[in-house]
């Protein structure tokens, strides 16, 4: 490989201020572009967020919890990166929450250029509560992400269903001739694995269009290409640090770090973590960009 290049690719859904502290983060770690996909409903921050020749912002979907939007956006901006006619080594998909907390990452991906990072926790089988997330159509209704509410309710007793072999609302598009695999969002790429995800959904339409009634594709969809290709020999664990909640109700939803949490962050092999909120404890902000300034 050439040189360490990375196409940073995030989801930004507000913030223009920690957004702009994000991209000089990034920028400033390596030779790199950031491409930005930013929330509809959140149009209004394009205009604060960095103008330069290294930063493409895009606005096509309204992303929402649970839904395909996420994957869209995601698409959009792979292909955005692929069509550029840029040189690229590597990918990065996250988000506008996330942060840098070590230096060294380039030199890192100079030694790992053929490893996809990404967390994979396991593969799906029909009798799974959790394969009720791809065999059933979801109504945008059921789309809520309210930790304690009649939605969330319905979604806990459609899973239980599904493990039984009840079907509610049967996802009845062509389904991938491929094992599904779930796992984490986020993940970091050699650049010909970008491109064979763009390529093989614009020869695939049915791939993509049985993802677009399901519950959380975001967690699947990906995860499934890339475990079904060349790329599954090279698959490692995610370089971001995730924390989620540690009740039933939480423990899907990644929670805001710490400062109590910084030791622990520091003593593993991330490079990453997520999520921050400078509207919280602003000092974990503070103390990992004076780290990576």
């Amino acid at each position: 490989m050439d040189r360490i290049k990375v196409a940073y690719l995030l989801l930004v859904h507000k913030d223009a201020e920690y957004v702009n502290m994000l991209i000089n983060q990034l920028l400033h770690e390596g030779d790199s572009d950031v491409y930005i996909h930013v929330d509809i409903k959140a149009k209004d921050i394009i205009k604060d967020i960095i103008h330069s020749d290294r930063v493409s912002v895009i606005s096509n979907w309204d992303v929402r919890w649970g839904g395909y939007s996420i994957v869209g956006a995601s698409l959009d901006l792979m292909c955005a990166v692929r069509n550029s006619g840029k040189y690229y080594s590597h990918m990065y998909l996250g988000s506008g929450q996330d942060i840098m907390v070590k230096k060294g990452f380039h030199e890192f991906l100079s030694k790992h250029e053929k490893t996809v990072f990404i967390r994979i926790q396991h593969r799906l089988e029909d009798g799974d509560s959790g394969s009720a997330k791809y065999l059933l159509r979801w109504s945008k209704k059921l789309l809520v992400r309210n930790n304690i509410s009649v939605q969330r309710a319905i979604r806990v007793i459609m899973h239980e269903l599904c493990k039984r072999g009840i079907l509610i609302r049967k996802n009845k598009r062509e389904r991938p001739n491929m094992t599904i695999w779930q796992g984490w969002t986020w993940f970091v790429a050699p650049f010909d694995a970008l491109q064979y995800i763009c390529e093989y959904t614009e020869k695939n339409p049915k791939y993509v269009d049985y993802w677009k009634e399901s519950l959380a594709p975001d967690i699947m969809f990906f995860q499934t290409l890339l475990m079904n290709s060349k790329y599954a020999n090279d698959v490692q664990d995610s370089l971001m640090y995730i924390r989620f909640g540690d009740t039933k109700i939480t423990n899907n939803h990644p929670v805001t770090i710490r400062m109590d949490e910084i030791e622990k962050i520091e003593s593993g092999d991330w490079f990453f973590a997520r999520k921050v909120e400078r509207s919280e404890d602003t000092r974990v902000i503070e103390y990992f960009n004076n780290k990576t300034r």
